[in-house]
């Protein structure tokens, strides 16, 4: 049993002898009116841990690399959950990621896009819930100046920071590889 699992199952069983809520990360949120979301597989959290990683998938738009998801990114997600983040409304990556071939146990528990087009929904606890407990983040194509005005300094760009540093994927390509640059052209 690793250390990190000694503490969350201390935790587990301090709540429940106490009658304390547990916190922000064990339960989804409500989603805030207006938030446009897709989601394909289990909606709970998977309490799957990445392995292997913090890890950065980059990829500079047009076709994705089937392999690098595959032999890459997926190993160290570990069949966790897939978050994929964008500001204009599409689902285009929902059946890609989740359907895409890999080792067993390594398919993802669920793939959930966040239409997160405004500061207010950056803010919300329900985009900081998903994004942190996310075993892999996939930042879409779009606009980067829209990523930068509404992610920048908002409690979702804090999930992306918390999830990298518990081990995650994070990864993008075009506009959502662009904004992982210590530089950005806007």
């Amino acid at each position: 049993m690793t250390y990190l699992t000694r503490i969350t199952r201390t935790c587990l069983i301090a709540a429940a002898l106490l009658g304390c809520t547990l916190p922000l990360h064990a339960q989804r949120p409500s989603k805030p009116g207006g938030l446009k979301n897709y989601l394909v597989g289990n909606a709970a959290d998977s309490a799957r841990q990445p392995v292997g990683g913090p890890a950065v998938l980059l990829m500079g738009g047009g076709a994705e690399v089937d392999a690098a998801f595959a032999t890459q990114a997926y190993p160290v997600a570990n069949g966790g959950d897939v978050v994929v983040l964008r500001t204009g409304d599409s689902n285009g990556y929902q059946s890609y990621l989740y359907n895409l071939p890999v080792a067993a146990g390594l398919k993802p528990d669920s793939v959930e896009t966040l239409v997160v087009n405004t500061r207010t929904k950056a803010n919300s606890a329900y985009v900081k819930w998903v994004v942190e407990t996310a075993e892999l983040i996939w930042m879409a194509g779009g606009d980067q100046s829209e990523y930068l005005s509404q992610w920048k300094d908002t409690a979702l760009e804090t999930a992306i920071r918390s999830a990298y540093a518990r081990g995650a994927v994070i990864s993008g390509t075009s506009a959502g590889c662009a904004v992982m640059s210590e530089f950005i052209y806007d």
